[in-house]
């Protein structure tokens, strides 16, 4: 029944993909934001780029997880592989930069990493503000290395209060 309904176009919450084998995807992003940001929750293993190297696909999944708390910043944690209190991000930020600086925002803001090097990733003065507007610089990070970015006297500005 449903495989007709959603072929017949008669499903308004789900759009055909594939007839044989069925594959349906909902028509409103939100809710494949909203899954996917859920599945995050769970801890499942990423299968694609790690967060630091998401397009900008995954911004409102990342907007919808940091409003689910620290189960998503655990979670992410988890999907991501990330293990200790360190994290080494040196020469490894990719994808839509702003999306990465929201994703490494909330794992630093989940309270486990104290050290993290975001060295050597040109990142410039929006993305400095970013993190510091978002609350990567939170009581547990302890260390943080941030030399060969492109930040500039405004991202050093921004900086600095952190």
């Amino acid at each position: 029944a449903v495989r007709e309904r959603v072929a017949q176009d008669r499903l308004p919450l789900l759009s055909l993909v594939q007839a044989e084998p069925l594959q349906v995807q909902s028509s409103h992003l939100s809710f494949q934001e909203f899954y996917a940001a859920r599945a995050i929750c769970s801890g499942r293993a990423l299968s694609g780029p790690l967060p630091w190297q998401w397009g900008v696909w995954w911004a409102n999944a990342l907007r919808l997880g940091d409003e689910m708390g620290s189960a998503f910043e655990q979670g992410l944690l988890r999907a991501a592989g990330v293990e200790g209190h360190a994290l080494d991000l040196c020469k490894r930020v990719g994808g839509d930069r702003a999306t990465a600086c929201q994703a490494v925002t909330i794992l630093l803001k989940s309270g486990t990493l104290t050290q993290v090097d975001l060295s050597k990733n040109e990142l410039g003065p929006s993305q400095a503000k970013a993190l510091v507007d978002g609350g990567a610089f939170g009581a547990s990070v302890t260390s943080i290395n941030l030399e060969g970015n492109n930040f500039g006297s405004e991202g050093a500005k921004a900086l600095a209060p952190a």
